[in-house]
């Protein structure tokens, strides 16, 4: 939940942080919470993509590190050993992601997670996401373009193809803990397959 995320971002170590909360009008009091647990809010029309250019455009900071909210830290200096990481690469177009982990309701199919896990780390193209995060210089989102918003979806893929062609990836250490829930609830092997269309158009067209 956001509550979570937002606890572990305080926790960090040895990083400062500009916590934004890009809210596209829900419903169940997200700002109100957001600011009182030490966020920044941006209110703007719905759509992922939109709500993280938004947020974007509020930051001051060299760095952006964009999460989803229902996202959570596995280590109290994941961020600051996320930006070691990149800095060392010594390259203002870099962008660094995380492996996941899933928080799962219920026991059972585990080769499937772990597999879902071990794709996360792999790095090839079309395995990253926007549940694995995406930390860059701010001056390298700019010269990116943002988010491409002209679809109200796959703007992590778009996004993700376009700093393959201009700069670098790189997998940054500790594990970001993402929800199993849409896979729990519409079951695995019918979320994956929905998915695997989904790309398999996506990468058709592109």
């Amino acid at each position: 939940s956001l509550l979570g995320l937002l606890a572990d971002l305080h926790a960090q170590q040895d990083v400062v942080l500009q916590i934004i909360v890009a809210d596209g009008g829900s419903g169940d009091n997200t700002p109100a919470v957001a600011r009182s647990h030490g966020a920044e809010v941006v209110e703007s029309t719905p759509g992922r993509g939109v709500q993280m250019n938004a947020g974007a455009a509020q930051a001051t900071g060299d760095w952006l590190c964009f999460l989803h909210a229902d996202s959570r830290l596995t280590d109290a200096r994941q961020l600051v050993d996320a930006l070691a990481h990149l800095e060392a690469a010594n390259n203002a177009r870099i962008a660094g992601h995380f492996a996941l982990r899933f928080m799962r309701e219920a026991d059972g199919r585990r080769f499937f997670y772990r597999y879902m896990e071990a794709k996360s780390a792999t790095g090839r193209r079309y395995t990253i996401n926007g549940d694995q995060g995406l930390l860059l210089r701010a001056s390298f989102f700019v010269e990116l373009g943002g988010f491409d918003t002209r679809l109200s979806f796959l703007e992590d893929q778009r996004i993700a193809a376009a700093i393959e062609q201009a700069g670098a990836w790189r997998l940054c250490p500790h594990r970001l803990v993402t929800s199993a829930r849409r896979f729990e609830h519409e079951g695995e092997g019918a979320r994956y397959l929905l998915m695997a269309l989904i790309m398999a158009m996506h990468i058709a067209d592109a």
